[in-house]
């Protein structure tokens, strides 16, 4: 078996999911795993018994995948990079696809099937569909399942993931590489995402929305603007986003949407700079 020219980057703590998402890998390809946030020795032992991996430890505290992921990417030998989660199993073709995929293009993003086993799960999964692959007329690049060139960075600032934001960095990036006006695909080929908690989703909407008023401070958009737009978003459904829903899926997916909106807005209020508490208000 040839090796192919890609490598793979998968951010990883505790979750013990990395074995299959591993098991997974058919194909013959540099796997760097970056372990992070103090990773649980059960953890660091099914990354040491895959002797295809290589370890990427990185002595911080808290959850940062764009510090993960970035250091993964800054160590990876190959040209081309394939962004995956621990949660997350390859298809057969997927890899060697996205591989001839950046031949022709700078960015290529697998297709994601979010998997359920419990109705919860079941809302889970809809909403991250719709985020992923309906919403912003599907032209949203996020992790997992991104693969890229890496002389992308040179042309979106000089970064890949912005570290400063914590969540929400691939919004970001895909809004930057659209601004960029890159070559990009979607590809057919798909990852399975495992199923993801009621608990855990809306957690990380708070989180998503606690990135976005960080992101928001750094380009200079006042809180009370933020907080407009957010209203907008929510309320006057400016995005189209409850639309869309309602005519696509089932009424409660679009409660759940709407509770999921909620957290977001939540998080995005909360982050208050004490030190610079009016600036976030004034700033424009």
């Amino acid at each position: 078996m040839n090796k192919l020219p890609i490598s793979i980057v998968i951010p990883v703590s505790k979750d013990i999911k990395i074995k299959k998402c591993l098991e997974s890998i058919k194909d013959d390809v540099e796997i760097l795993v970056v372990l992070n946030n103090n990773p649980s020795e059960e953890v660091v032992e099914i990354v040491k018994n895959d002797k295809r991996c290589i370890s990427v430890f990185l002595n911080t505290t808290g959850c940062n995948l764009a510090k993960a992921i970035n250091s993964g990417v800054e160590k990876a030998k190959n040209e081309r990079i394939f962004i995956m989660n621990s949660d997350c199993i390859f298809s057969e073709e997927i890899l060697r696809k996205a591989n001839n995929a950046l031949v022709n293009f700078e960015v290529a993003k697998a297709h994601i099937v979010f998997l359920h086993t419990t109705y919860l799960e079941l809302l889970v999964a809809r909403v991250r569909y719709l985020h992923n692959h309906v919403f912003n007329n599907n032209k949203s690049i996020f992790c997992p399942g991104m693969a890229f060139n890496k002389k992308i960075i040179g042309e979106l600032g000089g970064y890949l993931f912005d570290e400063d934001m914590g969540w929400g960095e691939d919004g970001d990036l895909s809004r930057r590489i659209h601004k960029a006006n890159l070559p990009y695909i979607f590809l057919k080929e798909e990852i399975m995402h495992a199923p993801e908690s009621l608990s855990r989703d809306l957690k990380a909407a708070f989180r998503i929305g606690r990135g976005k008023r960080i992101r928001d401070y750094k380009d200079n958009i006042s809180l009370l603007k933020g907080i407009k737009n957010m209203f907008l978003e929510i309320v006057l459904d400016k995005k189209q986003h409850i639309r869309i829903s309602l005519k696509n899926e089932r009424l409660m997916v679009t409660v759940y949407l709407l509770i999921w909106k909620i957290f977001y807005f939540l998080g995005y209020f909360y982050y208050i700079n004490s030190k610079n508490v009016s600036n976030l208000w004034i700033k424009q």
